[in-house]
């Protein structure tokens, strides 16, 4: 097992629209180094906003992205 922590509310939408996603902060967590799980990516909107969200904290952030295409 990796042991890596999981959190939830990292960062709140403000908005429900799915393309120009906007967030605020929530539960920031203290490490630098951050994986961030998308579950589906049509425009890369979500991850550019998680980007501009967690970047000037100074985290380090890998992207991941899962697609269930059943």
């Amino acid at each position: 097992i990796l042991d890596i922590p999981y959190r939830e509310d990292v960062a709140i939408a403000r908005t429900k629209q799915r393309i120009g996603v906007d967030f605020e902060p929530g539960n920031i967590p203290p490490e630098r180094n951050l994986i961030c799980f998308d579950d589906f990516v049509t425009t890369g909107s979500t991850l550019g906003a998680m980007n501009r969200l967690l970047a000037p904290m100074g985290k380090n952030i890998v992207y991941v992205v899962g697609v269930d295409n059943q």
